[in-house]
């Protein structure tokens, strides 16, 4: 595909030479085949992230059902599993529905004056079971202190679970993710910062391009490739901003800033915006 026009003979372009008729059916089944991978990719990433905590839902509660012999501790434990998979297969059917509101132009916002600091306390109660589950220290450093804000407050809790969930899922056992809020004279500020595996930097300005997977140097993969994109794009709806720094081996740190003032707008935010690297 990289053969350009231009390096062939001019005479067999312009007589449109068996060659030339070659070349751009080759490019054509060449695409083609590009485009069907693709879909199925994320096909597979859709199966996928139904199918695993599905999978542990129902073979725990099969456990929980069918055995006599099982200690109080080891019930709690099940039951927290249970929690924690439903958590999580929630969030991704979430994260599906917005995504296609957000690709139809039917991702709106319905803004109410409430407090922020609230809305961002519980997305990490939210993720908690996840985060116990993968043995990370989840840290709620945000202030008792009420930041009130006309916002989308269920839409903002759903994009802080997106990043939070991420940051888990990137940090090892016994490492740390810390969700803090700021607030100033200007926007106010949510950091998530993670002592994860970090972003390497030539992927770090594609992450919230829908789809878009970052390879790890230990062979597994991020998920679907849809939660920073749909956080984005709520951050800039409320005309705010997500943006995203990394370090391989120390970390990540995402901050999304939303303006205390009256968002401009409720319009729905096109999602071309974000499918560069479908």
């Amino acid at each position: 595909l990289r053969t350009s026009m231009s390096s062939l003979d001019p005479a067999l372009v312009s007589h449109g030479h068996p060659s030339i008729l070659n070349f751009e059916r080759d490019a054509a089944r060449r695409i083609a085949q590009l485009q069907s991978n693709a879909r199925f990719d994320v096909a597979s990433r859709v199966a996928h992230g139904i199918r695993t905590p599905l999978a542990s839902i129902l073979g725990f509660t099969e456990i929980l059902r069918d055995a006599t012999t099982i200690s109080e501790a080891d019930r709690a434990e099940f039951h927290r599993i249970i929690s924690a998979e439903s958590g999580r297969l929630t969030r991704f059917v979430v994260t599906l529905r917005d995504f296609m509101d957000l690709h139809d132009g039917r991702l709106l916002l319905d803004k109410t004056m409430s407090d922020l600091g609230e809305t961002v306390r519980s997305a990490v109660e939210a993720c908690a079971d996840d985060a116990y589950s993968h043995g990370v220290r989840l840290l709620n450093a945000v202030s008792p202190e009420a930041v009130v804000v006309a916002a989308d407050h269920t839409r903002l809790r759903t994009a802080m679970e997106q990043v939070i969930a991420n940051a888990i899922q990137a940090t090892a056992a016994h490492g740390r993710v810390v969700v803090q809020l700021y607030h100033t004279s200007g926007p106010v500020i949510i950091s998530v910062a993670d002592t994860g595996v970090g972003i390497p930097s030539k992927d770090v300005a594609k992450v919230t391009d829908a789809f878009y997977r970052v390879d790890r140097r230990d062979g597994s993969e991020s998920r679907l490739g849809l939660g920073l994109t749909l956080a984005r794009a709520i951050a800039e709806m409320h005309d705010g901003s997500l943006t995203v720094a990394s370090r391989e081996g120390v970390g990540s740190v995402v901050v999304m800033r939303i303006p205390q003032e009256e968002p401009r707008s409720s319009e729905s935010t096109k999602c071309s915006l974000y499918l560069r690297h479908a």
